[in-house]
């Protein structure tokens, strides 16, 4: 490790100061009145405590100190690159979208430069396929797309300058005898962005509608937005660079105003009004019909806590059973609504839906956010089996790109337990089963199975200071216990299979649609109590098995919320 940072002090006494990290460095230097850099190499292990280890520079005498670009690294690999282990771990997961927060902040305006900053003054946002909140710079970000083989999702802000726009689409798609081109060559990209990438995703803004993202949010205002988002896409498309690739141009949606046409009182069948004075349209119909210049609209979907509604249950079995369903109940009729709104207005299916970010919700205020109640249920296998099995569905109803929230460590909103076990939380685990194990196009499948019928159910509402409210949940009826999502590339098939009930096995039989070999291999995620996590140890695991008779009609028995892949082969004709 190495430890560097630039020290000067006036009236400090004989200017000692000293340098602590954790147990394996303390060093004590004499800081004078000028400038100067301190560095220092240590070989650094396993802490031998596991109490929190500190960063500390300690001064025992008064005056005033002046501290500027502080760093610790390690020696490895040079600074701000990811560790090849992060980089692996990610390569292994098969992202295909990455969303970026580099060019957007809720509450400022990031300017160009700042993205295209190398150093560590940078803060990297990730949303998976990602969200990233991290600290690269732009290049950094497009570099890690183009080894992952994933398309760049980039959110820039609503009130980016038209000279802004014009330079980064220069440094997109300009060659090297531009200025920004020649600026991206010098990062080390050469040949264009537009001939890495067969698609670049650009976003205006992000949750445009939510209170509390202003200045750069408009709230309660859809016609306002929409004003803003043609706006800057209109500037994304004036540039020379535009055609070079495909570019999808994004609106802000919303999940919970999903609704088609005029937004009516219930109790007086009055309309509600918008910022002009006229019947306001639900949100997502309203950017779909007025943003023009956008080709695509996103929503997200999230599962209770903050972020969704809960679907209370009488006792754990019941919560659980019920939190198995949420997706199919709660999330599927919004989207469903939304293709039905795009359908209404006469778009067709080249103008995309998409998920900005999805995965378990976690409660951010409140006395369940002080508990371990929210970490246990997000982490649980059920909760995964949910995030997959929601995720597979929207893609099987016409749902383009999905981005999981989001790519860091440690509790709410992760991938892995912590920095140092890189343990899979629950959902990425379950998820690494679409990305690695189905491959090809998806299929249509025909399939006789157990329904359930919903009536409407009370749902629990986070407020923004930790309470609840209750509200109604429409009921549903048809609903399929077991579902089934099946892909093809050449020869090669691949079945999913997901047991949504909370504690019943169900048998299924399979036939695919030609004679497949008898070897296959089976993959499955389950355990014996649904309420298991990695937050710990390594529980949870995808188990791999060889099938040596597999045949069509062949029976298999799915454990109770479990997700299972079968990957044939078919014979040759």
């Amino acid at each position: 490790m190495r430890l560097s940072v630039w020290l000067r002090q006036e009236g400090v006494g004989d200017g000692a100061v000293t340098l602590e990290v954790g147990e394996w460095l303390r060093q004590t230097v004499t800081v004078g009145a000028e400038w100067k850099k301190f560095e220092f190499e240590f070989p650094a292990s396993d802490p031998a405590r596991d109490d929190v280890q500190r960063l500390a520079l300690t001064v025992a005498q008064p005056g005033v100190f002046w501290i500027d670009n502080l760093l610790l690294a390690s020696t490895d690999i040079p600074p701000f690159e990811m560790y090849p282990e992060i980089q692996q771990m990610l390569a292994d997961w098969k992202p295909a979208v990455l969303r970026f927060w580099i060019l957007h902040d809720n509450k400022v305006f990031p300017s160009l430069d700042s993205a295209l900053f190398s150093d560590f003054d940078q803060r990297f946002s990730f949303s998976m396929g990602l969200n990233e909140n991290m600290g690269f710079s732009l290049h950094h970000a497009l570099a890690l797309c183009r080894d992952l083989k994933s398309r760049p999702w980039l959110i820039l802000s609503p009130v980016t300058p038209e000279e802004e726009i014009a330079g980064l689409m220069e440094y997109l798609g300009g060659d090297t005898n531009t200025a920004m081109g020649a600026r991206r060559a010098a990062h080390g990209q050469t040949a264009p962005w537009t001939e890495v990438f067969s698609e670049i995703i650009l976003e205006c803004g992000n949750e445009s509608w939510n209170n509390g993202f202003k200045p750069t949010a408009y709230p309660y205002r859809p016609r306002t937005y929409a004003a803003v988002a043609n706006r800057l896409f209109h500037e994304v498309k004036k540039s020379p660079f535009h055609a070079r690739t495909r570019f999808t141009l994004v609106a802000n949606g919303w999940v919970s105003d999903s609704r088609i046409g005029y937004k009516i009182k219930p109790n007086t069948g009055e309309y509600y009004m918008d910022e002009d004075g006229q019947p306001a349209l639900g949100w997502n119909f309203a950017q779909m019909s007025r943003a023009t210049e956008a080709n695509a609209i996103d929503m997200a979907s999230y599962y209770g806590g903050w972020d969704g509604l809960t679907i209370p249950g009488s006792d754990d079995r019941d919560f659980f059973g019920k939190m198995l369903f949420n997706g199919a109940l709660v999330h599927v009729p919004s989207y469903e609504r939304a293709m039905k709104g795009r359908a209404t207005l006469g778009l067709d299916d080249a103008y995309q839906i998409m998920v900005y970010e999805f995965g378990p919700g976690y409660a951010v205020k409140g006395a369940e956010a002080k508990s371990d109640a929210s970490e246990a249920v997000g982490k649980s296998l059920a909760a995964g089996i949910l995030t997959l099995d929601t995720a597979m569905k929207l893609m099987e109803i016409g749902v383009s790109q999905q981005a999981f929230f989001s790519m860091q460590c440690g509790p709410r909103w992760s991938i892995v337990n912590n920095a140092h076990e890189r343990i899979p939380n629950s959902s990425f685990l379950a998820l690494s089963m679409r990305n690695r194990l189905l491959s090809g196009d998806m299929r249509e499948v025909a399939a006789r199975v157990m329904t359930l019928d919903f009536p409407d159910l009370p749902v629990q509402q986070m407020t923004s200071d930790g309470d609840t409210k209750l509200k109604t949940l429409q009921g549903r009826s048809g609903v399929p216990v077991t579902t089934c999502y099946a892909f093809a590339e050449g020869s090669q098939r691949s079945v999913l299979l997901i047991n949504r009930a909370f504690s019943q096995s169900r048998k299924v039989r399979l036939t695919l649609d030609g004679e497949p070999e008898r070897a296959a291999t089976l993959h499955t995620l389950a355990h014996a109590d649904p309420r298991t996590t990695n937050r710990k140890d390594w529980n949870l695991k995808v188990e791999k098995k060889p099938v040596l008779d597999f045949h069509n009609d062949y029976e298999l028995e799915l454990p109770p919320c479990s997700a299972t892949v079968i990957q044939a082969v078919m014979k040759s004709r």
